[in-house]
């Protein structure tokens, strides 16, 4: 017998994973604008230094990269990485906007932008923990 043959994967975690790529993919974009563009934002008011863009588009990124190839090759960890990703990815951006916004308008429209990307994130939730895809995961 031969016990290495894998399950299909289903289409929805293949979609799943692309997204979840294309998330890692803006978040690389990001983390090196603000690289790139070091000098110019140092010289702006921001609330937090050009390094923690970089830093922060960066970890998102190498977080992101993980937990689509993890989705990709239908491992548990990589499951349990968006699960528990997303969520926290929802958190921070609100807590970003919440606490560094300022114009009136940023603020006014961040209920109805949090809720859009919680729809996203239910969504991609609702996906990866159904109990017939997640029993096809692999425990490696």
């Amino acid at each position: 017998m031969n016990s290495g043959i894998r399950m299909r994967r289903p289409w929805r975690v293949t979609l799943v994973a692309w997204v979840v790529f294309l998330f890692a993919v803006t978040q690389a974009v990001r983390a090196w604008q603000a690289w790139t563009q070091h000098a110019l934002l140092a010289n702006l008011p921001l609330p937090v230094t050009p390094a923690f863009w970089i830093g922060s588009g960066a970890i998102w990124a190498a977080a992101a990269i993980a937990a689509a190839w993890g989705l990709w090759r239908m491992h548990r960890w990589g499951a349990l990485l968006t699960a528990i990703g997303a969520p926290l990815y929802l958190a921070t951006w609100v807590a970003e906007r919440w606490l560094w916004g300022r114009a009136p308008d940023a603020v006014m429209g961040l209920p109805f932008a949090t809720g859009v990307q919680a729809v996203g994130i239910f969504l991609i939730l609702a996906i990866i923990l159904a109990p017939g895809t997640l029993r096809r995961f692999t425990r490696s």
